[in-house]
C-alpha cells in the first residue's frame, strides 16, 4: 500500500530543512511525486554522512540525495533483483522540474522487496551514490 501523502509530506519536509525556501520547495515537490507510489520511505544517512531519502515498494526502491543547490537532483529507481538502475536529472532551476537527462548506470543486484533485505536496499543506493560522486 502506498505511503500516505501526508506521512510522506512531512518526511519530504524534514529532508529539505536546512534549504533554501525556493529550492527546498522545489525538492518537496520533486519527492512528494517521485517517492508517492512507494510503500515504505525513508530519511537514510549514507556512508559518506549524506543524508538520502529511500522508497521501496513490492517491485523496486528509488533513491534521491541532493542539498537542494546545483542545477538538478537525482533520482536512482530500479526493480528488485536487477543490476541496472534509471539515473534522472530533474531540473531545479524551473518550478516544473522538468527532466534533463536520464541514463542507465549498473549496480550491484540483490535489493529485496519491503520488509526484507533493507541492507541490500542501502547498499545499491550506496553504490549508486558513490559513482554519481565521482
Amino acid at each position: 500500500m502506498p505511503i500516505h501523502p501526508d506521512t510522506l509530506s512531512s518526511l519530504a519536509g524534514q529532508y529539505t530543512l536546512g534549504m533554501s525556501s525556493i529550492r527546498g520547495r522545489r525538492v518537496q515537490r520533486l519527492l512528494k511525486r517521485e517517492f508517492a507510489g512507494a510503500d515504505e520511505v525513508l530519511l537514510v544517512t549514507l556512508g559518506a554522512g549524506t543524508t538520502a531519502v529511500l522508497g521501496r515498494s513490492t517491485t523496486g526502491a528509488a533513491f534521491c540525495a541532493t542539498d537542494g543547490r546545483g542545477r538538478y537532483a537525482a533520482v536512482f529507481r530500479w526493480l528488485h533483483d536487477s543490476t541496472r538502475a534509471l539515473e534522472t536529472h530533474f531540473d531545479l532551476l524551473k518550478d516544473s522540474l522538468p527532466v534533463l537527462a536520464s541514463r542507465s548506470v549498473s549496480h550491484p543486484a540483490g535489493p529485496g522487496p519491503v520488509g526484507g533485505q533493507l541492507q541490500a536496499t542501502l547498499g545499491v543506493a550506496e553504490c549508486l551514490h558513490a559513482d554519481q560522486m565521482k
